[in-house]
């Protein structure tokens, strides 16, 4: 299969899962204003070079995913994109169109010789062993472990042919998967994070297989149930960890600095992506809470670090000794599963900015069930560095599509809100919309149900900050 023929089953609405739709409207117009040369029949081994507004870009032959460029953007970048839209229009390759600015995928029904007529088939074809030889041992053990922690309930996994690629919907995902035969699981694209996205490409592809009655054999390694399996994929972090941890209390946690802190930290990223996002979560916390003692914080103590750590430790030893059917339990999921639940009838009881150690900023908001006078804590937040545009305001849309002035109003029902599995209330939900009774007004009634006799029994831990309810 020829460079230009593989890019051809890349439209925009695949090669935005790899960026973002402003991006691919801007490649689009470097494009169409002739920034954009280079020669289909010009290769570099199995790669074609690509000149993008003086930039020189490598095509690989496994799609936009698996491209190079100089320039300092990270990730796929908007030169990546035009050089992608240019391939799969490149004048010369086969059954192009003559005009080279091509901004939509051509149907399979007229795709090339050399492409797959049947994807789904193409796919169904291949060999499971050789993608996970592609993808590697590291990823092959996430994903078993990522499939075995799934819903059982979760919806079947959907794949359909679609311009001379697959197109895979897996459960409740917001954005497809896309695979193009030829340029195999480095050629998938979709929405998931880069660090899991292998992880999640590839037990996407043995669900598929399992769907159409397809056999999907994992490497003999991989199956076993025996504990040095763990401990071959593990037991370099883990043995980190218990290193680490045992310096700290050695030297005492008085005399904690900054480079403690980042070690922690550090380990928590590693493990992180072995697959073991429960015990970074937990690493990760302490992380943030051992800064903040070698900042010499008053409101965090030894204490409070001694059990973060004892929490993060008993855990590592609790996934070295569980069964192998048991330790998915402990190993936790990368991304939460939500479930729809009835409207609510909410109360507010006030809004607290936050900023972490670690830079992460939000708002937690409370809220108070008038139907039971339960109060629930409702977090928006981001990562340090992430989306400059989440800033304190009380006029931006923060929760539910609606902003703190609006939530603060009155006493107003929540259409579609959405639970995660741990029966914690979600700031966010496509269908989630406030919606608020004409003349709607507290009620005495409604804020005594929840009031206070002491100051110190309504304060509510968020993990950033404390949230107090109004004496009455």
């Amino acid at each position: 299969m020829s460079v230009p023929a593989v890019y051809r089953s890349y439209d925009d609405p695949a090669l935005a899962l790899l960026a973002n739709a402003g991006l691919v409207r801007r490649a689009a117009k470097v494009l169409a204003g002739g920034e954009v040369q280079g020669d289909p029949q010009q290769t570099n081994g199995e790669a074609v070079d690509v000149t993008v507004a003086g930039v020189v870009v490598r095509l690989a032959a496994t799609g936009p995913a698996a491209c190079r460029c100089p320039c300092p953007a990270p990730g796929v970048c908007v030169h990546i994109l035009a050089a992608s839209m240019w391939a799969r229009a490149a004048p010369g390759s086969a059954g192009a169109a003559d005009s080279p600015v091509v901004t939509a995928a051509v149907p399979a029904a007229e795709t090339s010789g050399d492409q797959a007529a049947d994807p789904l088939a193409a796919l169904l074809e291949s060999s499971s062993l050789a993608l996970c030889r592609e993808a590697g041992i590291a990823v092959v053990r996430r994903a078993v472990a990522y499939l075995a922690a799934l819903d059982p309930d979760l919806p079947p996994t959907e794949a359909r042919a679609d311009a001379g690629r697959v197109v895979i919907t897996v459960g409740e995902r917001d954005a497809p998967m896309h695979f193009v035969p030829g340029a195999g699981l480095a050629g998938m694209v979709s929405g998931a994070p880069e660090a899991d996205r292998l992880v999640v490409h590839l037990a996407a592809l043995a669900r598929v297989f399992a769907v159409n009655g397809q056999e999907w054999t994992w490497p003999a390694t991989t199956t076993g149930t025996n504990e040095a399996s763990f401990e071959a994929v593990h037991g370099d972090s883990l043995a980190l960890l218990n290193s680490a941890l045992a310096s700290l209390l050695a030297s005492g946690l008085s005399h904690v600095g900054v480079d403690d802190a980042e070690r922690v930290t550090a380990i928590a990223v590693r493990l992180r992506a072995e697959g073991l996002p429960l015990l970074a979560r937990l690493l990760t916390t302490a992380g943030g809470l051992l800064t903040e003692l070698a900042d010499r914080r008053d409101d965090v103590s030894e204490r409070d670090v001694a059990l973060a750590l004892a929490h993060a430790w008993a855990l590592a030893a609790a996934l070295v000794a569980a069964p192998a059917d048991q330790r998915a339990a402990l190993t936790g999921i990368v991304r939460r599963e939500f479930s729809d639940t009835t409207e609510l009838e909410l109360v507010p009881l006030g809004a607290l900015w936050w900023t972490t150690a670690t830079g992460a900023r939000g708002v937690t908001i409370a809220v108070a069930d008038r139907a039971t006078g339960v109060i629930e804590l409702v977090s928006s937040a981001r990562p340090a560095g992430a989306d400059p545009t989440f800033r304190q305001s009380d006029h931006v849309a923060l929760a539910w599509g609606a902003s703190i002035a609006h939530l603060a109003a009155g006493p107003f029902r929540l259409r579609g809100p959405r639970r995660a599995a741990d029966g914690s209330l979600a700031a966010g939900g496509s269908g989630a919309s406030v919606l608020r009774d004409p003349g709607s007004q507290f009620d005495e009634a409604d804020l005594r149900a929840v009031a206070i006799d002491r100051w110190r029994d309504g304060a509510l831990s968020t993990g950033a900050a404390q949230v107090c309810l109004v004496e009455l």
